[in-house]
């Protein structure tokens, strides 16, 4: 799988536009950027078109994490996000400064088990006391029944 030399992304041939005339004896070589990167460069609305390459990124990583909060289990898309297991999203805000730099950032670290899907609700509430009341509720739970 080609990988983009801007954004540094694996993907699919169809995402590069062919390089060069078109030959019937052999395949025409690959654009060394996506169309997605392509697009951000032309457009004097990056913002907006970085919003529409967002699902594209977003699913690929929820495809590989899961697509169900690890605490509660939800699964309503709109409510899940990605969750830095070892609490540093603050420190890596400030590093990725939009939603898809993180999902590209992911993707080319192959999936690390630094993050996880968790709903908005689980990750505001792990980011203001350390851990989810879900989590503390099954805890509170496991230790009563022994």
């Amino acid at each position: 799988m080609p990988k983009c030399t801007l954004c540094e992304v694996p993907l699919p041939d169809e995402f590069f536009r062919p390089a060069g005339r078109p030959n019937p004896q052999k395949p025409a070589p690959l654009h060394s950027t996506c169309k997605f990167c392509r697009m951000a460069a032309r457009s004097k609305k990056s913002r907006q078109t970085e919003k529409s390459q967002l699902p594209f990124y977003k699913d690929r990583v929820f495809e590989v994490y899961g697509r169900k909060c690890n605490c509660c289990g939800e699964t309503e898309p709109e409510f899940l996000t990605i969750d830095h297991v070892n609490g540093n999203g603050a420190e890596e805000k400030r590093k990725f400064k939009t939603g898809i730099e993180l999902y590209k950032h992911i993707i080319r670290q192959n999936y690390p088990n630094t993050y996880q899907v968790l709903c908005m609700n689980c990750n505001w509430a792990k980011g203001q006391s350390s851990q989810c009341p879900h989590l503390k509720k099954k805890e509170k739970d496991g230790s009563a029944n022994k």
